[in-house]
């Protein structure tokens, strides 16, 4: 029923202009990707990767209607001008070095690549990464290996496997190393912080969480003491409560946290949401946010424009 009434949604915000449909007071807006790549990698399943051509589409798109700025920026809400935008990229795919930044710079976007430490120079890589790399090879598993508390369970499975997975797992490459990290901040870009090594936060106790974050963090700060902490939380905030931010903000492990619940308000101060940009059925960035500036002047009125959690 959800998707039914989404789709609904979706459907009459395509045929209004965006101009008009933008008309009023939101969010700072805050689209996110994960790679692009000119051809989808065997091991993502969980969103669409978008080609070079529909990402500088995108881009070309977001500059008409908004004004770049940078994460230092984002500190200081109420100097920001109305059309505000702030760009950001998840997991540090190899794409963001080799493919992403040089566009950004060609246009002179500020962004934020926020990593795991743990996958650094590639020398470990995301369960699910794993999960559908084994699917790809033709190995059967169960569903619940996909989740990151039988990471274990996962990789023991698969190398008891008669397949070479270990080994194309070990020669993937598809993660930056540290040299390009540090290139990207040369060049002007932040680095963040996006977990350890991206548990689904949902499943793993508060304590656990906290140290996700802290250790993943303090990494950050150590290799490249940013003027800005930021972190943004693998999948979803979902699960992730008050108390949880009042700590990690009280501790200064962060300035600034993100959420990806779209285009949204947040109760917490220094917490902000960002909107996934590689939906499967919504294709460009013009009826991505078409969606979601529709949507949320529906949940205006609802009065649920805005992520309340638990403390």
């Amino acid at each position: 029923m959800k998707r039914i009434v989404k789709s609904i949604i979706f459907r009459s915000a395509n045929l209004l202009n965006f101009p008009y449909i933008k008309k009023g007071n939101y969010p700072i807006l805050l689209p996110f990707y994960h790679a692009v790549e000119n051809q989808h990698p065997s091991y993502i399943s969980g969103y669409q990767v978008k080609n070079e051509k529909q990402f500088k589409q995108d881009i070309n798109f977001l500059l008409k209607h908004y004004v770049p700025v940078t994460l230092d920026d984002l500190k200081k809400p109420e100097e920001l001008p109305s059309n505000a935008m702030h760009i950001t990229f998840d997991d540090g795919l190899k794409s963001c070095s080799n493919i992403i930044a040089p566009i950004l710079l060609e246009k002179s976007i500020p962004a934020t690549f926020f990593i795991n430490p743990a996958f650094v120079d590639n020398n470990d890589i995301f369960h699910r990464f794993i999960f559908d790399m084994a699917h790809k090879k033709g190995i059967k598993l169960p569903e619940q290996l996909k989740y990151y508390p039988d990471k274990n369970k996962l990789l023991e499975t698969t190398e008891s496997k008669k397949t070479q997975l270990k080994e194309h797992i070990k020669n993937s490459n598809i993660y930056m190393g540290m040299h390009e990290l540090m290139q990207l901040k040369k060049e002007g870009f932040s680095i963040g912080a996006h977990s350890w090594d991206h548990p689904e936060f949902y499943k793993i106790d508060q304590r656990t969480q906290y140290k996700q974050v802290k250790n993943s963090m303090q990494w950050i700060e150590k290799h490249f003491n940013p003027t800005t902490k930021a972190f943004a939380f693998p999948y979803t905030d979902h699960g992730i409560s008050n108390g949880l931010l009042k700590k990690i903000h009280s501790e200064n492990l962060v300035d600034l946290s993100f959420g990806t619940a779209g285009l949204k308000y947040d109760s917490f101060h220094g917490h902000l949401q960002r909107i996934p940009m590689e939906k499967r059925s919504y294709e460009t960035a013009q009826s991505i946010l078409k969606y979601e500036h529709f949507y949320f002047k529906i949940r205006q009125l609802m009065k649920k424009n805005t992520v309340l959690r638990d403390d």
